[in-house]
């Protein structure tokens, strides 16, 4: 399959029965409902299907680029989630489970059909719905699983095109563009110190930090895991979504920009030793 639909209302029954041919064979989608849609900076949409497949689901999620397609290929980020989805390599942590790829680069577009992880019982979160130390612990473990598995930079040869984290013009020109309204919007919650260094201030110092990352031991990095790109399964599990921003870097940042936004900040000063041996103790038993 090759071609991606311009809608979702153009999303057929044989076009999804044709991308999910690959996961499960023999499948024959003979209705596909849209029952939810989100249209931004990435596309979203869940889908009912009716077919006669015994393992098939009956409900997939969908995802697709959108309207800032220019700004992610600056950013190098506009492939790397269906390329990293696509590639078959392992990854060994509680993730969405991707069934169908498609990738056109011509017209800089892509569209991944994927497992809808409410089905598992699985609970989306955002910066407004913080996890729990247990929850956070079990989100660092299944990221140090991840890491010791490319540790040193043995990444898989099917992941050679993944970038190695810099601070590239496209990421700084658009950061130095939209800082000095974060700042703004943030108002009177923002420490005074970082308020003081404007917009510029701001972006120099995040420059400083991502030309670090490259330092040894680089690893597979998620690269974007803030609380909003995670879900909670019964049991405390925690899985990842949204691999748009994934790289080749230093273990420290996955585990920084996860742990200072999972928890409440009393939960982070109380137990972030904790959490953070935790995840050491699981990296170096994958290891």
């Amino acid at each position: 399959m090759s071609t991606i639909p311009v809608r979702w209302e153009d999303l057929s029954p044989t076009w999804f029965g044709e991308l999910l041919q690959g996961r499960f064979p023999g499948v024959a989608v003979s209705a596909a409902e849209l029952t939810w849609r989100s249209d931004g900076s990435n596309r979203r949409a869940r889908f009912h299907l009716s077919h006669d497949h015994d393992e098939a689901p009956e409900v997939v999620f969908v995802k697709a680029e959108g309207e800032h397609r220019e700004v992610h290929a600056r950013n190098g980020n506009l492939f790397n989630e269906p390329r990293l989805l696509a590639s078959g390599v392992a990854m060994p942590l509680e993730h969405a489970e991707a069934y169908g790829v498609v990738v056109d680069e011509e017209a800089l577009d892509w569209i991944v059909v994927m497992e809808d992880v409410t089905l598992r019982g699985g609970d989306p979160r955002d910066a407004t719905r913080p996890l729990t130390l247990a929850q956070a612990t079990d989100g660092l473990r299944g990221l140090a699983r991840l890491h010791a598995a490319h540790w040193h930079g043995a990444t898989d040869p099917a992941l050679g095109w993944l970038q190695t984290w810099a601070p590239t013009e496209g990421f700084e020109s658009g950061l130095r563009r939209m800082a000095p309204t974060g700042i703004d919007r943030a108002g009177p919650a923002l420490d005074p110190s970082i308020a003081a260094l404007g917009g510029d201030g701001v972006v120099d110092l995040w420059v400083r930090y991502v030309s670090l990352l490259d330092r040894d031991p680089t690893t597979l990095l998620h690269a974007d895991a803030h609380v909003g790109n995670c879900y909670v399964l019964p049991g405390d599990r925690v899985g990842f979504v949204d691999w748009q921003v994934a790289r080749r870097g230093h273990w420290s940042q996955d585990v920084g920009c996860f742990l200072q936004g999972a928890v409440t900040e009393d939960d982070r000063r109380t137990g972030e030793r904790d959490v953070f041996a935790a995840y050491l103790a699981e990296l170096e038993a994958a290891r």
